[in-house]
């Protein structure tokens, strides 16, 4: 038998996950190869990283 269910979303939860717990040289590789990608998509991923990225003094978590 096939039964179909429809569920009501009320809520969502989310992490931002741009590689902000890699070391300063990946983070700076990350934002260089979507800075310099054709698709204006990425570009705007490499700003959000770029904006995202820890201070020098802050290790994070």
């Amino acid at each position: 038998a096939i039964v179909g269910v429809q569920i009501s979303i009320v809520r969502m939860e989310g992490k931002w996950k741009m590689s902000q717990n890699r070391p300063a040289a990946d983070i700076q590789s990350v934002v260089e190869g979507l800075s310099s990608a054709p698709s204006t998509i990425a570009r705007e991923v490499g700003a959000i990283v770029s904006a995202r990225r820890p201070s020098r003094g802050d290790r994070g978590p």
